[in-house]
This record gives C-alpha cells, structure tokens and sequence, in this order.
C-alpha cells in the first residue's frame, strides 16, 4: 500500500508542476531575451502559378493538353498578351537563360501542350 501512495503523491506532485512548465514555454520568445523562431516552411508554395505570375501563366494555362495548331497558338499569345511565348518540342535547343517574362510551352511528340512554365 505505501508503494500506491508514493506513486499517487508523485503524479500528483508531476501535474501540479505542469501549469509551471507550460507557462514558461508560452511566454513570447522576446520576453525571455530570446529571438522569436520563424515558423517551419516546406520550401514550396501552395500554389506555383498564384505566387508568381511573370509570364501569363494562369491565362496560358487553359491550352494544357490541346494540340498546338496555328489558331491555338494565336490565341494562346493573345490570352496572355505579349508575344514572349517560346515553343519547345522534344529535342529543341533552348538557350539557358531566365527571362521570367517568358512562357515556355513544352510541346509532346505529337505537337500536344504537355507542360508550361515561366523562364
């Protein structure tokens, strides 16, 4: 029976410090002569085209999946309205460089807008 009664007091000595510890963890990092810790970011934002739209993104990006025809094309540059548009097919040389006023339109093998992005 003593055993039960150590255990008892213990835990009952452990919750009534609870309030204390917790307490001390609330209090804003400045008061504790601390800097505040930035919150955890996975890196990526929620939504790419939303964040930033340089080049027309969110406009072009209705054409996915559609064939690259002459009239799609044309309505493709006036839904995003410049002329900065290149059209990439499989095994296209493209230069390095970023121009995020750019809409590069990734083309499949059968002239379908598979993916575009920005650069």
């Amino acid at each position: 029976m003593k055993g039960r009664t150590v255990l008892k007091s213990s835990i009952g000595a452990a919750l009534l410090c609870l309030p204390l510890i917790t307490s001390a963890h609330a209090r804003p990092a400045e008061e504790m002569g601390q800097r505040p810790t930035p919150p955890r970011t996975t890196g990526r934002p929620a939504d790419p085209i939303a964040v930033t739209d340089t080049c027309g993104l969110r406009m072009a990006v209705r054409y996915s999946g559609t064939s690259a025809t002459p009239k799609v094309r044309e309505a493709l540059v006036a839904s995003v309205a410049h002329n900065r548009v290149r059209w990439i097919r499989p095994g296209t040389a493209i230069t390095q460089d970023y121009r995020p006023d750019r809409l590069n339109i990734i083309l499949d093998e059968d002239g379908r807008v598979m993916t575009m992005r920005c650069g």
